[in-house]
């Protein structure tokens, strides 16, 4: 899956609030913006699965250290990801299964359209809170 500027991901559940990292922490931010974009990499696993790669970031990969998020520079740290159509006459609905079956959840939203960005993102069992919306990401300004 490639576009040219990546992807967002956005939650369902909090308006406007879409999946971000600055290199090192991964959580939410208010409306998109260059920290909140992402590429799928396809994984080199038996089952078709995909790395998330930060665009701003280039070489920062989304992995899971135990229960929290984070980023590594390294592939085989990388957490894979299952993308789950959650919605067959909407495409744009998706869930983000890791390896243990749990899926990447925007758990809390942000309120307010600055900062550096803090709700959180986990990885939990499916609820309404795994399904995120893909759009395709506008080049920055």
């Amino acid at each position: 899956m490639t576009a040219e500027n990546g992807y967002n991901l956005g939650s369902t559940h909090f308006a406007n609030n879409f999946l971000r990292t600055d290199g090192n922490i991964v959580n939410c931010q208010y409306k998109p913006g260059p920290w909140e974009r992402w590429q799928f990499v396809k994984a080199n696993t038996s089952v078709p699965s995909y790395y998330l790669q930060s665009v701003q970031f280039l070489g920062r990969y989304l992995c899971v250290l135990g229960d929290n998020l984070g980023m590594t520079s390294s592939e085989l740290e990388a957490t894979s990801f299952t993308l789950v159509c959650c919605d067959p006459d909407d495409p744009s609905l998706l869930a983000l299964q890791g390896p243990n079956g749990d899926f990447l959840a925007i758990t809390s939203g942000m309120v307010a359209p600055y900062g550096p960005g803090g709700g959180k993102v986990q990885m939990s069992p499916f609820s309404e809170l795994a399904v995120l919306r893909l759009q395709i990401a506008q080049p920055s300004a």
